[in-house]
């Protein structure tokens, strides 16, 4: 329960970030341990991640329209499998580029905020992507996909800008940078991934 609490007291200081509310500087732990503690965030995403991408396979089987996702016609544990390897690469991947900018920016005092504050966000970013798909996949409606893809969008965007604005403290041009640089680094990581995945399984 202990663990509970203090994951569930995490993320909401991301929130926090989010919502620019000072009171997140209390409330994220980015000491030392709070940092290594922040990669128990894994423990919460990771099977989120799981249930985005199974929804994700039965949207592509129950919905007319639906994009196909790659390697969505390999066998349903392949599938899965490769995306969340996928999902790790990606994140460890933003990781990497959020410390390297810190020094970049001589910034680096700020690197164990980001790092917190980055891995807690993971959570509540892949429950909102999972939300949406099962909504979706249980709907079996690419209308209703559209309506609730923008607002989930934008709820992730929210949460990412705060951790950044928030972990650099600085301006607009540079957090937007950073973050166009997350997302390539996202397209980047999980295309390859994906890549390698497809040519093992053939599809």
């Amino acid at each position: 329960m202990e663990k509970l609490r203090y994951a569930a007291d995490q993320i909401a200081a991301v929130w926090k970030m989010a919502a620019n509310d000072p009171d997140w500087r209390d409330r994220l732990d980015a000491s030392v341990d709070g940092v290594f503690r922040s990669f128990e965030a894994a423990l919460y995403a990771i099977p989120l991640s799981v249930a985005l991408y199974a929804f994700t396979l039965r949207a592509a089987a129950h919905t007319d329209e639906f994009p196909t996702a790659p390697l969505v016609s390999a066998p349903a544990p392949a599938f899965i499998g490769v995306q969340t390897i996928a999902y790790a690469a990606e994140w460890a991947a933003s990781l990497a580029l959020l410390i390297l900018v810190a020094r970049t920016l001589g910034a680096d005092r700020r690197a164990a905020t980001l790092i917190a504050g980055y891995n807690w966000a993971q959570a509540p970013i892949t429950a909102i992507q999972a939300a949406t798909m099962g909504g979706i996949a249980f709907s079996g409606s690419s209308a209703l996909g559209g309506a609730l893809a923008i607002p989930a969008l934008v709820l992730q965007i929210l949460i990412l800008w705060g951790v950044l604005r928030r972990g650099y403290e600085r301006d607009v041009g540079v957090t937007i940078a950073i973050l166009g640089g997350l997302i390539l680094v996202s397209i980047v990581a999980t295309s390859l991934v994906v890549s390698v995945g497809g040519a093992i399984f053939g599809a």
